[in-house]
């Protein structure tokens, strides 16, 4: 009997030592989105070129949803109509009402230090304790003009 409580210890103390990790949880959960772009809107202008990067922390319209934190919307690098859109929320911070901040290209937590990069259309984090990417939404271009972001 004592190998068999000895043996169940052992893989008490495995399981519980296995799941203590400081990894950020795999995937946040999603902020509700539905908001429309106007790009002739001087806000939102940046994102008729490529590699043009903009920030919405308040809905543009009554009935607009705009995730977490607000969202980052990039005019990838790729092509005319490749875009991306992000939420504002950090990762490894999701428990806190913190924002992400864009510097250059790139969106950087003002908490944890964490950085993102945003033009490769992945939100990877490439500085700081962050592991997992930003959350992104679905971009859905309208006409030349106009952009849908959606769950």
């Amino acid at each position: 009997m004592e190998p068999l409580r000895a043996g169940y210890l052992l893989l008490g103390l495995a399981l519980l030592l296995g799941a203590c990790s400081e990894t950020d949880s795999p995937v946040p959960p999603a902020g509700s989105v539905a908001c429309r772009l106007e790009l002739q809107d001087s806000r939102y202008r940046p994102l008729l070129a490529p590699g043009g990067i903009a920030t919405v922390t308040e809905p543009p319209t009554a009935s607009a949803r705009i995730g977490l934190r607000g969202l980052a919307v990039v005019h990838g690098l790729t092509g005319q109509a490749d875009y991306f859109a992000y939420d504002l929320a950090c990762p490894h911070e999701l428990g806190q009402l913190v924002r992400l901040e864009l510097r250059e290209t790139q969106l950087e937590c003002p908490s944890c230090h964490s950085s993102y990069e945003l033009l490769s259309g992945l939100g990877a984090p490439i500085a700081g304790p962050a592991r997992s990417p930003l959350l992104r939404y679905r971009v859905h271009p309208l006409d030349r003009y106009r952009l849908l972001i959606a769950n």
